[in-house]
């Protein structure tokens, strides 16, 4: 029928052209029906013509994409994909890993050629390699990680940042063990955007600050001891080299001052989270993460990084806590490195506030011992911050 169709059209334009085959041939549009009528693409034609000038056009079957198994002919919609792949505009798309949820830990369980594995490699970001922490857990294999951006400590601890669908907080999940090794090659690290860079000085100069005010008035085990003593050599090298090393970053190129900043970054304030946390206590994170965990619940501050909304985070802790030299000096240095200083940097208003600190307080880390946290007060110190930012 197929190859009739195609006579049926050579025929229908001899009338209108004196060299009607050689019209239709030199017509790319036209080749192209021929093609696709041989191939079994095309369904239905129609001829145009005129003086010297032949066109044939036809119209196609609408395709089903590639990976559909169960298609509709007619409306292009898949309705059964292959493994591996979601229904979403009614094509079938790759499913992709993105946050780290347990809907996607279960889809990476699904799939066989992870199951059978010995180990599990997770190379990218913190939410990747979060989501493998639960998915490695699960599945009893060991876990080596290998960051491809430098935002965030998550390649180096045990405990993982659990996320709902629509992408605020869930839960922590923490792993028996961290994983076995971290692989760290600072000319990936150089070449990635410079954004993560930032994100990840942002999220790292949170963890003295934390765990300093965690274990104020704690008496310490060995563990927390040496906590205590790792954070210490947390801030002063992101103040110290962070604007070189995101410079380097800039001109895609590795430095001491980028290997410094990623190694505190990954390794110091990953130790520091390993020496502090465990299902039994945390005190690695408390109010700068407490302000990022309550601004998840608003859909425009996803837009922003891990880094940058902890980072706004540590300010509005140092202010909290009276520590106003140090406010105005990591202030200073966010202004010089592009980290944020002001709510609207982050997609927030003051408007927002009273829910931020609502879902804040019910979180992880809204409870220091020996120290008094109150909702009202600290809601008045991020509107401080945002005030001072604002002066800048």
């Amino acid at each position: 029928m197929k190859k009739l169709l195609l006579i049926a059209a050579f025929a229908a334009i001899v009338p209108y052209c004196a060299d009607a085959a050689q019209t239709v041939f030199n017509d790319a549009e036209s080749f192209a029906v021929a093609k696709a009528v041989k191939l079994g693409r095309g369904k239905a034609y129609k001829i145009s013509g005129g003086q010297g000038y032949g066109k044939a056009t036809f119209e196609e079957e609408k395709q089903c994409c590639e990976h559909c198994s169960n298609c509709d002919k007619k409306t292009g919609k898949c309705s059964d994909c292959e493994s591996g792949y979601k229904l979403k505009n009614g094509k079938c798309e790759k499913e992709e890993c993105g946050d780290s949820t347990y809907e996607n830990v279960d889809m990476l369980k699904r799939n066989e050629t992870v199951t059978g594995a010995d180990m599990i490699l997770a190379m990218g970001g913190g939410k990747c390699c979060d989501a493998c922490k639960v998915l490695a857990e699960d599945l009893g294999k060991p876990l080596f990680t290998f960051p491809t951006i430098s935002s965030n400590c998550a390649p180096c601890t045990a405990l993982a940042i659990m996320y709902n669908a629509d992408g605020s907080f869930k839960n922590n999940f923490y792993s028996s063990r961290p994983p076995v090794c971290v692989f760290i090659n600072d000319e990936i690290i150089a070449r990635a955007p410079i954004e993560y860079l930032q994100a990840g000085i942002g999220d790292a100069l949170s963890k003295e600050a934390e765990v300093e005010l965690a274990l104020r008035h704690v008496k310490p085990d060995q563990n927390l001891l040496v906590g205590r003593a790792l954070c210490a050599a947390c801030t002063e090298p992101l103040l110290q080299y962070g604007a070189e090393a995101l410079e380097s970053c800039r001109e895609k190129r590795s430095s001491q001052a980028l290997q410094e900043v990623a190694l505190d970054i990954v390794i110091s304030t990953g130790l520091v989270s390993n020496m502090t946390v465990c299902p039994e206590f945390y005190y690695n994170t408390n109010l700068a993460h407490c302000f990022y965990y309550g601004a998840t619940i608003f859909p425009a501050s996803h837009k922003y990084l891990h880094g940058f909304l902890v980072a706004f985070g540590v300010l509005a802790l140092l202010d909290y806590d009276g520590q106003d030299d140090l406010r105005d000096r990591v202030m200073a240095f966010y202004k010089q490195t592009g980290l944020p200083v002001t709510l609207a940097e982050v997609g927030l208003t003051p408007d927002d506030m009273p829910a931020l600190i609502a879902k804040a307080t019910k979180v992880p880390g809204w409870h220091v011992e020996g120290y008094d946290l109150d909702a009202d007060r600290f809601r008045r110190s991020i509107e401080h911050v945002d005030a001072l930012g604002k002066s800048l």
